[in-house]
């Protein structure tokens, strides 16, 4: 009995973390679904709080514990992890606590663009505070798809440019350098020029 008791404050000791895992590029206007987890062991209440890059927007989110219910205020950006009703005392186990889905907006910048994970807060089953560090992450933004040019914005020449391939049988450089262009390449080139 002691030995554990001594495991488990000697692994609540240890420095504890909230982290953001995802897919380590996406396109600009398109999204990104990222995970939050832990490995924090007897917890039964999480909080966090996403920092975005400007004018990045929160799609959706989704908890991924059975017996929790995730909160989010209205932009998704601080969130509680929770029993749905009390008391649930129900430890959380270790693995993914969310999955978030983000929108990379027109004009986001190229590049490195960091995720932070901020104002984390751990608590036991009897609201003892559990230290916990966010470990956010960084994507790397690439040009839309269809951006032909390379301007970072989809036009009607990327349009025409992707057409002209098409007709000339050639690859498109955006599925890789032997897939060959087809019309529907064209149709949804046209649509994310039209911001459909």
């Amino acid at each position: 009995m002691k030995l554990t008791i001594l495991t488990l404050l000697s692994a609540l000791a240890q420095a504890q973390t909230i982290t953001l895992t995802g897919p380590p590029s996406v396109r600009i206007g398109e999204t990104v679904t990222v995970d939050v987890s832990s490995s924090t062991p007897g917890v039964a209440a999480y909080q966090w709080a996403l920092s975005l890059p400007v004018n990045w927007t929160v799609v959706s989110k989704a908890g991924a514990v059975s017996t929790k219910q995730l909160y989010c205020n209205p932009a998704g950006l601080l969130c509680l992890l929770v029993g749905a009703a009390p008391p649930n005392l129900d430890i959380i186990p270790a693995g993914k606590l969310a999955s978030i889905t983000l929108r990379v907006p027109a004009g986001t910048a190229l590049g490195a663009a960091a995720i932070g994970l901020t104002g984390t807060f751990a608590a036991s089953p009897n609201a003892t505070n559990i230290p916990v560090t966010g470990v956010g992450m960084t994507v790397t933004v690439l040009n839309p798809k269809y951006d032909i040019s390379g301007d970072g914005v989809v036009t009607s020449a990327d349009v025409s440019t992707i057409a002209q391939m098409v007709a000339d049988g050639g690859s498109c450089s955006f599925d890789g350098p032997s897939v060959p262009c087809k019309l529907v390449d064209v149709i949804y080139a046209a649509m994310a020029a039209l911001g459909l």
